[in-house]
């Protein structure tokens, strides 16, 4: 009887360890749940102190990037829908290049603002969390 008692609270110890591992919990894959939008050109424009005379650049090159984000959403929902409906492969590589195509735009677009700023600006630039379109592919050892 005690040695029943003693496994039953070891047990009753030793799972909520177990099911604290990382890896083992089910949910959804990283990056799947990447914004809808990027941040608003307010807060971007604060954040990088913006002068009256980069503002209309800035702007226009975040109503760009917000675009092409925006749209990545649309085709991420798109790729879901059409994954559940049919596990082709070659459908799955189709929608990830358009978004990498997409991403790529995105990046350049960045670039774009980057090279505007002063190097403080761009400083505070690294600190704002990235434009996402597509989630960056894992990193192979």
């Amino acid at each position: 009887m005690r040695a029943l008692l003693l496994m039953v609270a070891l047990t009753a110890t030793a799972l909520p360890t177990l099911a604290q591992q990382p890896g083992q919990q089910p949910g959804p894959r990283p990056g799947m749940n990447l914004p809808e939008h990027w941040l608003p050109f307010d807060s971007l424009a604060t954040t990088l102190a913006l002068t009256d005379e980069q503002r209309a650049a800035a702007q226009n090159l975040h109503r760009q990037i917000d675009s092409i984000v925006r749209h990545g959403a649309t085709v991420r929902g798109e790729m879901r829908a059409e994954m559940q409906r049919n596990r082709d492969p070659q459908q799955a590589q189709r929608f990830r290049q358009r978004l990498e195509s997409m991403q790529q735009r995105t990046d350049r677009l960045l670039r774009d603002l980057r090279d505007q700023l002063s190097d403080t600006q761009r400083t505070a630039l690294e600190g704002v969390r990235p434009p996402r379109v597509m989630p960056p592919r894992p990193q192979r050892n």
